[in-house]
């Protein structure tokens, strides 16, 4: 016979399966564990806090809120409790009480790396970019090898039209890491949109965009700038692919159906070029570029 369990052991079992079934997308059922542990023992401050996740990933909102409270309740320093309500208040449009209990919870745990990401992800949506900056210095000093912050910080300098350190610093981080598709598609956003814009930029965009095609980003708007680029060089077959590819994502976008015309036109293939043209008039019949081609 084995020892009987405490009421404490048993609150730790239904936490713990609650856990497990939050990991798995199973929050009704985690609901119901979180449920139980806080019947056992109604101090178990993290019970209601993850209960309260549950609730929000649910919609319940109000629900959430209340578990939110109830754990800073039982423990007013809890930080998980303090960033889980910041993200219902970021949700609800309060952006200063979310601000506020995100850094409560970074004030009580500093290496919380979780609430720095979403807090730059935060600074970066308000344009607050040298915030975004020192909360993402803040993360390299946690863990100075990370090659997704200095990608982030030349994100930042991109949007805030510092072209030249992005440049810069994207094309020290191809050399670190050639096979990172993102990067490249970054690095030829800046030159399409260089302020003295020369042909040999194109081209170089051109290259960028098709590199990260190749190491597997098929994003909608990296299709449609490397076909206007291949259209504008003069690449037809690679502006056909592009147009495949973009309506492989929306078949029903009359504006791919006219690309792909174009760029069978560019290949002088008239009639595939007059099949595709038909199929974006069918989709817009006023569509006044289409009847021109």
């Amino acid at each position: 016979m084995g020892w009987p369990q405490t009421p404490t052991q048993t609150a730790n079992a239904y936490y713990d399966a609650g856990l497990d079934k939050m990991k798995q997308g199973w929050l009704k059922e985690a609901i119901a564990n979180f449920s139980k542990c806080i019947e056992i023992s109604p101090y178990y401050y993290e019970a209601y806090a993850q209960r309260g996740k549950c609730y929000f990933d649910l919609g319940k909102k109000q629900e959430a809120l209340a578990d939110f409270n109830m754990a800073l309740q039982k423990k007013k320093d809890y930080y998980l409790a303090f960033y889980y309500r910041a993200l219902y208040y970021r949700d609800a449009g309060k952006n200063d009480l979310a601000y506020a209990d995100i850094q409560h919870s970074i004030e009580i745990m500093p290496r919380f790396k979780d609430a720095y990401k979403t807090r730059i992800s935060w600074f970066i949506e308000d344009k607050k970019f040298d915030e975004a900056l020192k909360d993402i210095q803040a993360l390299q000093n946690l863990e100075e090898d990370n090659l997704e912050w200095e990608v982030l910080k030349g994100k930042i300098w991109f949007l805030q039209g510092k072209d030249d350190e992005a440049l810069t610093k994207f094309t020290e981080l191809i050399k670190k890491d050639p096979d990172n598709a993102e990067i490249y598609y970054l690095r030829g956003l800046i030159y399409t949109r260089k302020k003295e814009k020369k042909p040999i930029d194109d081209e170089k965009a051109y290259e960028d965009f098709s590199q990260a095609k190749k190491l597997g980003l098929k994003e909608k708007n990296l299709l449609e700038r490397h076909y206007l680029l291949a259209m504008e060089l003069g690449r037809f077959s690679e502006a056909l692919s592009d147009a495949h590819d973009l309506l492989s994502l929306e078949k029903k976008n009359s504006l791919y159906w006219f690309w792909r015309a174009k760029a069978w036109a560019g290949l002088n293939q008239c009639d595939s070029a007059i099949a595709s043209v038909n199929k974006a008039l069918v989709l817009q019949p006023t569509f006044e570029d289409a009847y021109l081609l």
